[in-house]
């Protein structure tokens, strides 16, 4: 008899995660699909989202809006100042349906125009800043992490004296003097030649923080290389062990062997034996593979390290 509460009938029971009703897997969703899931039920993140797709289809559309006339941002619109009182607009800032926003004082240009049109130089100077300084922190930073030694040395100190420069302090007391520059080489005076200049200081000192970033990414994905082959000779070495007769409970673990290993980041004594000129040393990576051997089991890693030694045995 039973006690307690009647059975549960079976289709009553809670599904399992991963399973619908009829027997099949429930396909999950893709990080895309989770990320606009998300999304979408961020209003903030959203709202900034639509701010900033208006900012560029408006950087986009005002150099064609100003082509065909409808922008007149360099049109001068006298009868809209007062010459009298020092070129200040007349009533209501020379606001009309004409001008949203009004005429600029003492030139009578019209004012949204030449916000609409400021957007697109604006963003096209931070993002030639932007590309400038990621290519160049990505080249350097791939280059200090994948060379090592000196080239890394040299790069990171750099990196630590391009940051110490004030930017933006550089940014204004340089201008003249580099602006003058660009103009004798060729680059036309006015906005032109002032956007090239602010290119060039953001890139050039917008740099370091991209290039530190794949630095550590390069020596992150280095370091994941040698352990991976490390723990490939390890396991290759411990099934040798377990062929000749040891006990899986009586080897090193892996842990122990590579804090091991690190010690030897500096000259061995056998390299330094090599180096002062000692016609032969003992090679264990020899006596592996000759023990491997016989028992017919070898290692392209093993391999690679006697043939990277040399000769001498």
């Amino acid at each position: 008899m039973a006690i307690g509460h009647d059975p549960v009938p079976i289709d009553a029971l809670p599904l399992v995660p991963g399973a619908d009703p009829g027997g099949k897997a429930i396909e999950g969703l893709s990080l895309s699909r989770l990320a606009l899931r998300r999304l979408l039920h961020d209003k903030p993140t959203l709202f900034s989202l639509v701010v900033v797709v208006l900012f560029l289809l408006m950087a986009v559309s005002a150099p064609i809006l100003s082509a065909v006339g409808i922008l007149n941002p360099t049109a001068y619109h006298n009868d809209l100042i007062d010459v009298n009182s020092g070129g200040l607009p007349n009533a209501k800032g020379g606001i009309s349906w004409s001008h949203w926003l009004g005429v600029e004082p003492t030139t009578g240009r019209d004012v949204l125009s030449r916000i609409i049109l400021g957007v697109t130089f604006s963003l096209a100077v931070a993002l030639s800043a932007a590309i400038l300084a990621v290519v160049i922190g990505i080249l350097l930073g791939i280059i200090s992490g994948y060379l090592g030694g000196w080239v890394d040395a040299i790069v990171s100190r750099i990196i630590d004296m391009t940051l110490s420069f004030p930017q933006t302090l550089m940014l204004i007391g340089l201008s003249g003097i580099f602006i003058e520059q660009l103009v004798s080489m060729g680059v036309p005076e006015g906005n032109t030649a002032s956007g090239v200049y602010v290119i060039l200081v953001l890139g050039l000192f917008g740099w370091p923080s991209f290039a530190r970033l794949i630095r550590g990414q390069v020596l992150s994905q280095r370091e994941r290389e040698y352990i991976e082959a490390a723990r490939a000779v390890y396991a290759w070495v411990a099934k040798l062990c377990v062929t000749l007769g040891a006990d899986e409970k009586d080897l090193v673990s892996f842990e122990k062997y590579a804090a091991a290993a690190q010690g030897l980041a500096g000259p061995s004594s056998a390299a330094r034996a090599l180096y002062a000129g000692v016609p032969n040393i003992e090679r264990v990576d020899r006596l592996v593979r000759t023990i491997a051997a016989q028992k017919g089991m070898r290692s392209a890693a093993v391999d690679e390290i006697a043939q990277l030694a040399g000769p001498r045995a």
